[in-house]
């Protein structure tokens, strides 16, 4: 009956180590669980502020998109304009041209009827 009794103390004595050190593994995975939650909260919180500042980029850059297409539609429109202030230049100046040859045609006639009044007035005697 000692034997029993001793095996029986023996018996609950190692239960309660081994209970002991599983409540010792438990505490320290609860522990573990925990950090790694507190850690996967952190992340998400951090892949949800990522993704609002990607979302706050792609919207950057389609307004800014938006803003090339319409500076390159502007170009274009100047470009043509310059093109047609260019060709009505280019039509001023062959006019002014035109105007200075008929100008330097005038005065060499005026010139010569100018000579010619002059001679006129010289062969006829007052």
């Amino acid at each position: 009956m000692k034997f029993i009794a001793i095996l029986v103390l023996g018996i609950l004595i190692g239960c309660g180590v081994a209970g002991g050190y599983a409540y010792t593994l438990l505490q320290e995975a609860q522990q573990r669980l925990s950090a790694a939650e507190t850690s996967r909260d952190a992340v998400s919180k951090t892949v949800n502020e990522r993704e609002e500042q990607l979302k706050g980029a792609l919207a950057a850059r389609s307004s800014l998109e938006a803003d090339l297409r319409a500076s390159k539609a502007q170009l274009s429109h100047v470009q043509t304009a310059l093109k047609e202030t260019k060709d009505q230049l280019d039509h001023v100046q062959a006019a002014l041209e035109e105007s200075k040859d008929k100008l330097a045609q005038a005065q060499s006639a005026k010139e010569a009827a100018e000579a010619a009044l002059a001679q006129a007035k010289k062969a006829t005697p007052q």
